[in-house]
C-alpha cells in the first residue's frame, strides 16, 4: 500500500466500480494503486472508461471487466491564445455529458449491482443508492487573468459536485511541503473531503547504465500540442550537430499513435507507450528528463524520489503552468515554456 490513510478507505469484499476521467492517460494510471490494492482486499473490481484511459486499463488490466462509459471529448485548440474561447464553446455539451454519464451510472450500478463507485474527475457519477468517492486535486480551478471573474462560479461548481458524493479524495499531502499548492491547499474543505497521499504506478527502480539516456522526453496529454511538442523535439535533435554522441528517448505516450513520416535521429530511440515497470527505468536512467506538469506526472516523480526533471508545461494550460511554478518555488524544479525549449541550453 502506498499510504495507510488510503489503505483505512476502502473497502473490502464489494463489487466497486473505478472510472477515470479521459483526457491523457494520467487520471487512468494514477488510479492503478486503487486498482491494485481493491483486487487485493479481495473486492469484485469493474472498470469504466472512454478513449485513452479505455485503452490504457484494457492493456493494464486483461483479466478485470472493463465497460465502455463514454465522457465529453474536449477540443483543444492549435493557438494557445486561444484555448479558452474553444473550451468555453464546449462548456454546453460538457455539463451535458455530466448529466449523460449521471444517467448512465444508475443503469451500470442496476446491471452491475454496485456497492461503491470511485470516479477520478468525473463530475456526474455520483449515486444516492451506492458510495460514491471523487478523486480530485483541483478543488480551486485556477483560470487565465482575463477569465478570473468566473473563478466565485467554476470553484462553487466544484464544490457542488464534491458534496454531491459521499468522499472526496484529494491525491496529496495535508501538509504545507505539498504538490498541488493552491489548488486544494486554499480552497474551503467539505466535510466529506481527505488528504491520501500521491497516488502513482510507479515502483523504485535500480539505476542501470546500459539503459542510461542524456535526455528522456515523456510526452502527455491533449492532442494538437503532444504533437507540437514532439515535432520541435525531433527537429531540434536533428538540427544539431553536437547531440550527435548523446542518447536520447522520446516516450510518445499513447499506444494507437500514426507512424512518425519524418526522418527520426539514429541516436533516438521511441516508445509509443511504458508499462509501469518501464515508466520507472525511463525516469532513473537518465541524466536529465523533460516531462509536462500535469499532476499524475508530478506524483509519480514524487513517489520515485527523482529531482532530476524540467517541466514544459501545455501551451495554454494555466494549471501546468501554475504547477510548475509552484514547484520552482517550494522544491527547485525548473521549468521553461514550450515555444522557449531549446535543447542546445539544456546540454
Amino acid at each position: 500500500m502506498q499510504d495507510t490513510i488510503l489503505s483505512a478507505l476502502l473497502p473490502k469484499r464489494k463489487r466497486v466500480l473505478v472510472t477515470p476521467l479521459d483526457w491523457g492517460i494520467g487520471h487512468a494510471t494514477r488510479c492503478v494503486p486503487i486498482i491494485d490494492d481493491l483486487v487485493r482486499l479481495e473486492n469484485e473490481v469493474i472498470l469504466a472508461a472512454d478513449g485513452n484511459a479505455f485503452e490504457v486499463l484494457a492493456r493494464l488490466y486483461p483479466q478485470l471487466p472493463l465497460l465502455r462509459l463514454p465522457g465529453k471529448a474536449i477540443r483543444y485548440s492549435n493557438d494557445p491564445k486561444w484555448l479558452w474561447w474553444v473550451l468555453l464553446k464546449q462548456l454546453p455539451s460538457f455539463l451535458f455529458s455530466i448529466y449523460s454519464e449521471h444517467k448512465a451510472l444508475e443503469k451500470i450500478r442496476i446491471s452491475e449491482n454496485l456497492d461503491v463507485v470511485i470516479s477520478d474527475n468525473r463530475y456526474g457519477l455520483f449515486n444516492k443508492n451506492c458510495y460514491s468517492v471523487f478523486i480530485t486535486h483541483q478543488l480551486q480551478l485556477p483560470l487565465p487573468r482575463i477569465w478570473q471573474w468566473m473563478s466565485p462560479l467554476t470553484n462553487g461548481f466544484i464544490q457542488w459536485c464534491i458534496r454531491k458524493y459521499d468522499a472526496c479524495w484529494i491525491p496529496d499531502f495535508a501538509t504545507q511541503d505539498n504538490l498541488s499548492g493552491a489548488l486544494s491547499h486554499k480552497a474551503k474543505l467539505s466535510t466529506n473531503t481527505r488528504f491520501i497521499g500521491p497516488l502513482s504506478r510507479m515502483k523504485a527502480s535500480e539505476r542501470n547504465e546500459a539503459l542510461h539516456k542524456k535526455m528522456s522526453f515523456v510526452l502527455s496529454g491533449p492532442e494538437p500540442q503532444r504533437s507540437i511538442f514532439e515535432q520541435q523535439i525531433i527537429e531540434q535533435i536533428n538540427a544539431s550537430s553536437d547531440t550527435a554522441h548523446y542518447k536520447f528517448l522520446l516516450v510518445r505516450g499513447n499506444a494507437h499513435l500514426s507512424k512518425i513520416e519524418e526522418a527520426l535521429p539514429a541516436n533516438l530511440e521511441i516508445i509509443d507507450f511504458a508499462d509501469s515497470e518501464e515508466m520507472a527505468s525511463i525516469y532513473t536512467n537518465c541524466d536529465s528528463l523533460v516531462v509536462r506538469s500535469g499532476y499524475s506526472t508530478i506524483m509519480d516523480l514524487e513517489v520515485l524520489g527523482c529531482k532530476h526533471a524540467v517541466f514544459i508545461p501545455t501551451p495554454g494550460q494555466v494549471e501546468q503552468e501554475y504547477l510548475a511554478k509552484h514547484l520552482q518555488e517550494t522544491k527547485g524544479f525548473p521549468f521553461i515554456s514550450q515555444a522557449a525549449f531549446r535543447l542546445q541550453d539544456f546540454l
